[in-house]
């Protein structure tokens, strides 16, 4: 059988050991750190930095964010249950001194998971036995030697030997016969050998295209976004001329895009699942560094006809007078619903007000066209929904932005001056006065679709200068 080599240092200094992957374990099962901590009795920390070890070391996240809770990604899931016998494996070795000689391996004595952590487990989770010391105690097994396993490994014999010992220690049993022909396993040291055996190869399946997952993160930018309301959205639009003209600037370092709510991605930003974000909303937690890099007005959106003769006064009246369809409070759009519902309704009319939530746009503008529901959407959303829809623009006031933000270091500062770089170079919207002169005319009356006005064109477009040099701490200007 090949060697592994478990002792490896990672691209990420990463180093495992059985406690370690017995802990792993137990937050998945647990669905998350505070749980499996206080099933372990270990510190929050402690049990975070095995898990932060773990992803490291295999190169992939097993968590992603989704509001106030944790779920398992889809390389989580399908790592999920060689984890599962890794902690088996794992939690068997630790034991070795206290189970029967002769008791079977194939299981581990406590099958996991547990309703609760027995005192043993929560012992053998502190046990810093590392999946290296294992590999060279199988070196020293096969080679009948510890000389000859020294000179195989490349490390000095009194070291070798000294490791053995600590391994001997932390076990509580006995493995090697020393005598001057070389050492011979004892019952122990065979059971472990078998044991040592099975967790290579559960961790080979594990371990399996960390490398190439290494290189990858190691070189790929990373970019969250919030998801466009429609193909011919501008968001739409920023992320495309961002992903075309990517490649021209970082060849080296390709753009990686995903979508999520504004709350998740910043979450995912500053627990390093990201390296640049573009989120809808104002507020950006302390110690992340954010930039406006797009403006829209907002428009109260219905099925056609249904603003005939109406006014922004009359805006409490439509509201009360109609459903209203809107995305979850993780998103910044959201926000600004939930700001124009409080300044404009009376609090015992928001009692009243019936709204339904849900974070798919499509099927928001189908309840809007189909069943009579409003909406509120940026005015440049609106060319790329649904033909059948009323819209009445809202004042400025109600203005909603798109802000790119980055944690602050250095390769995050470049990759976020090569995205302001990209934004300052988009070309205006066309007809834009046109466009501008219809989003007024929506503010006076709800006659036809709105369409994109001229606060839709990027910040970065219309003041490329600033955009790209300067850099707002905390909350985006407005």
């Amino acid at each position: 059988m090949g060697q592994r080599n478990w002792g490896k240092e990672s691209g990420k200094g990463a180093r495992l050991d059985i406690a370690t992957l017995m802990t792993v374990h137990h937050v998945l099962i647990d669905g998350g750190v505070r749980k499996a901590a206080a099933r372990l009795e270990r510190p929050v920390s402690s049990v975070s930095a095995a898990l932060g070890r773990f992803q490291a070391a295999v190169a992939t996240p097993l968590f992603a964010p989704s509001g106030s809770r944790n779920l398992l990604t889809l390389e989580g899931r399908r790592l999920e249950s060689s984890l599962s016998r890794a902690a088996e494996l794992s939690l068997a070795i630790a034991r070795l001194g206290i189970d029967p000689i002769d008791g079977a391996i194939s299981e581990s004595p406590f099958p996991l998971p547990l309703p609760s952590a027995p005192p043993d487990l929560r012992q053998a989770t502190r046990l810093s036995i590392s999946l290296a010391t294992l590999q060279r105690f199988l070196v020293i097994a096969r080679a009948g030697s510890i000389r000859r396993a020294s000179l195989e490994i490349g490390m000095g014999q009194p070291q070798l030997t000294r490791q053995m010992q600590r391994l001997e220690s932390e076990l509580g049993v006995t493995l090697m016969q020393r005598g001057q022909a070389g050492v011979a396993l004892t019952e122990f040291g065979r059971r472990l050998m078998t044991l040592a055996e099975d967790l290579d190869q559960v961790w080979g399946r594990l371990n399996e295209g960390s490398d190439d997952r290494f290189h990858r993160i190691g070189v790929t930018t990373r970019l969250g976004a919030v998801s466009p309301l429609g193909s011919g959205s501008r968001v739409a639009r920023i992320i495309a001329a961002l992903v075309a003209a990517w490649p021209r600037r970082r060849a080296r370092a390709p753009l990686f895009v995903t979508s999520a709510s504004a709350d998740d991605l910043l979450a995912g930003l500053s627990g390093g699942l990201y390296d640049l974000v573009l989120v809808d909303c104002d507020q950006i937690p302390d110690g992340l560094l954010g930039r406006r890099v797009w403006q829209s007005r907002l428009a109260l959106v219905g099925p056609t006809g249904s603003f005939a003769g109406k006014t922004l006064a009359d805006l409490p009246e439509i509201l009360m007078a109609n459903k209203l369809a809107a995305p979850s409070s993780r998103t910044g759009l959201r926000q600004k619903i939930t700001q124009l519902i409080a300044e404009e309704l009376p609090r015992d009319l928001r009692d009243r007000l019936s709204v339904t939530e849900i974070d798919m746009i499509p099927v928001i503008a189908n309840l809007v066209v189909d069943h009579g529901y409003l909406t509120v959407m940026p005015v440049s959303a609106l060319a790329g929904l649904e033909a059948g829809m009323d819209a009445i623009a809202l004042s400025e006031h109600y203005d909603i932005g798109l802000t790119l933000v980055r944690r602050p270091s250095p390769a995050t500062d470049g990759a976020m001056k090569v995205a302001l770089d990209i934004l300052s170079e988009l070309p205006l919207e066309p007809n834009v006065r046109l466009l501008d002169q219809r989003a007024k005319k929506l503010s006076k009356t709800g006659s036809g679709a709105a369409a994109t006005s001229r606060d839709s064109v990027p910040v970065a477009a219309r003041s490329s200068s600033s955009a790209s040099t300067s850099e707002d701490k905390g909350r985006s200007e407005r």
